[in-house]
């Protein structure tokens, strides 16, 4: 079988298993569709001995890792293998989630440049790290053991009294950065908490939403204003915050 554009990989959905399929018009490029949703490009090319082999390239992403970027990067192994050098990709010394989540966090503070990153890394070290840091990466290679694992251990965090939904949601979000990064680096093959974020709501507890009444005390009031001063995300965003926190009737 084979696909030729963005929109015909978006419509893949395999029931059980997994199907292989060509990309046109890119000799040796694949596409490798799992029934656990994950979309895994990879490249089939030539050795000097006339042997074949196959590299994974990474998870398609719509609108971030697709057809294009894949060739791309495909043309780049054929560079390399011209000028001599090695595009094997060895990671077997990566044993353990812990060993992965250390590259990766190594990887991310070089590359990505955000207030907020070393806060929302202690986030994901402090709730869910010294749960999954043992799981070894055989096992996070075969989803049909690694999901429910890390399924479970997200619900941990969980209960009906604190079910930290919000918190929950960012640590699963960095879980699925994690495992992104290892199938680009040829770790794995699919990231196994992708379903999980796809169908969230029906798998972990959800809050409920509870209309907050006006703020009329002023000096509930202040300490709102001294809150939203001391916010350290975006000014955006804080500027959002004390606009609609105003009664705009006042200053019309």
């Amino acid at each position: 079988m084979e696909v030729s554009t963005e929109k015909e990989i978006e419509r893949i959905n395999i029931v059980d298993g997994k199907k292989e399929f060509s990309v046109k018009g890119i000799k040796g490029l694949k596409l490798f569709c799992y029934s656990t949703g994950g979309k895994i490009f990879k490249f089939k090319y030539q050795l000097e001995g006339g042997n074949y082999t196959t590299k994974t390239l990474g998870e398609w992403i719509k609108a971030v890792y697709g057809i294009k970027q894949a060739g791309d990067d495909a043309i780049e192994i054929l560079r390399k293998i011209k000028s001599g050098e090695d595009v094997s990709g060895n990671n077997s010394l990566v044993k353990n989630f812990y060993e992965l989540w250390t590259i990766y966090k190594e990887d991310a503070l070089k590359t990505q440049k955000f207030k907020t990153l070393k806060s929302e890394m202690s986030r994901f070290e402090f709730n869910l790290l010294d749960i999954v840091k043992h799981v070894d990466i055989e096992t996070i290679k075969k989803p049909s053991k690694a999901t429910p694992f890390f399924l479970n251990a997200l619900r941990s965090l969980q209960d009906e009294d604190s079910p930290k939904s919000d918190t929950v949601k960012k640590v699963l979000g960095r879980l699925n950065q994690v495992f992104d990064f290892a199938i680009i680096k040829g770790i794995i093959e699919v990231n196994p908490t992708r379903i999980l974020s796809q169908n969230f709501s029906k798998n972990f507890i959800k809050v409920e939403q509870t209309p907050r009444k006006a703020i009329v005390d002023i000096d509930k009031f202040k300490i709102l204003l001294t809150d939203i001063n001391e916010y350290w995300g975006s000014i955006h965003i804080k500027n959002c915050i004390k606009w609609v926190a105003i009664d705009r009737k006042s200053v019309v």
